[in-house]
């Protein structure tokens, strides 16, 4: 999701849409919810709501939490429900926790003390620990964002940053997209990124066809070309990535590529692609033509068609 820093919080609030979880037969979870405070230091006051799916059943309910104590339902909600939360501080050490199901009209808020530093805002998607231990990651999709707002000593110094969220291996599981106004949506699943690292040399006025690869983010991709131009004779496809013609200028040209997915989220790579001239002769690899050694391993005879 995105972290807030930079001054002293007061408040933070945040919209977001239940996202529909692919059941599951073993433990999988996935969590949305606003906070303050967590991101530098143990303290955290938050609310939210969670999607836990085991045995191709799923629970779908709002909760709040103020660490070190363990989170505490609210009730139920529904896939595609519409929350509104906010937690916003009453007077120095007392804040309020107020979430909302705009959907079904259900709504909870209560004042609780809390005195941490309240360094930091959160808008973030999570994989919960659950009786003391963290299951996979439900496939949430994608988790919307939206209505976000903060309240502080002064705003105008903070400064939002974006949170991948990795598993063990360092391998990215989920990420947010761009942040737009007021707005950003989390995505499962890794970004996009081009795989192609490096595209082969073709000689001049030769027929050339190589296409471009992608992975991550969601499909279909869709291909641009953002900085230089592609050699003359060659056209890119935008949807399929596959490069071809036939070159006719010689040259080597440096083409930054650009692929967007389906959530509009995009990688970039540069790559150059040599177009040369060939020399006179072309090399051929070694090969034997005729084996003259004794015993004569070529079968050789005295018929003028079997000479060398």
């Amino acid at each position: 999701g995105y972290v807030d820093t930079g001054t002293q919080y007061t408040g933070v609030q945040g919209q977001w849409v239940v996202p529909p979880i692919q059941p599951s037969g073993v433990l999988e979870a996935s969590s949305q919810w606003i906070g303050i405070d967590g991101a530098t230091n143990s303290s955290l006051i938050q609310t939210g709501t969670s999607e836990i799916t085991q045995n191709g059943a799923t629970q779908y309910f709002a909760w709040y939490e103020i660490l070190p104590a363990v989170s505490v339902p609210i009730g139920p909600v529904s896939p595609g429900d519409h929350m509104l939360a906010t937690i916003t501080q009453d007077s120095p050490g007392t804040w309020t926790i107020a979430i909302a199901d705009i959907t079904s009209q259900n709504s909870f808020s209560n004042p609780f003390s809390y005195s941490g530093p309240a360094d930091s805002a959160e808008w973030i998607v999570e994989d919960p620990t659950i009786n003391g231990t963290q299951p996979p990651l439900a496939n949430f999709g994608t988790a919307p964002f939206s209505n976000l707002g903060i309240s502080g000593t002064d705003i105008g110094s903070t400064s939002l940053n974006p949170v991948d969220m990795v598993d063990g291996s360092g391998n990215i599981i989920a990420y947010p997209g761009n942040f737009g106004t007021n707005a950003f949506s989390v995505f499962y699943g890794s970004p996009p990124s081009i795989t192609t690292t490096s595209l082969p040399t073709v000689d001049i006025n030769t027929s050339y066809s190589q296409t471009l690869t992608a992975s991550g983010g969601a499909l279909p991709y869709a291909w641009t070309i953002t900085s230089g131009t592609l050699p003359t004779g060659l056209t890119l496809n935008a949807s399929s990535g596959a490069i071809t013609g036939v070159p006719t200028v010689a040259g080597n040209q440096n083409v930054t590529f650009e692929v967007t997915d389906a959530n509009n989220q995009v990688a970039a790579a540069t790559l150059s692609i040599p177009v040369v001239t060939p020399g006179p002769y072309s090399p051929l690899p070694p090969a034997r033509i005729c084996d003259t050694r004794a015993g004569n391993p070529s079968n050789l005879t005295t018929s003028p068609a079997n000479q060398c």
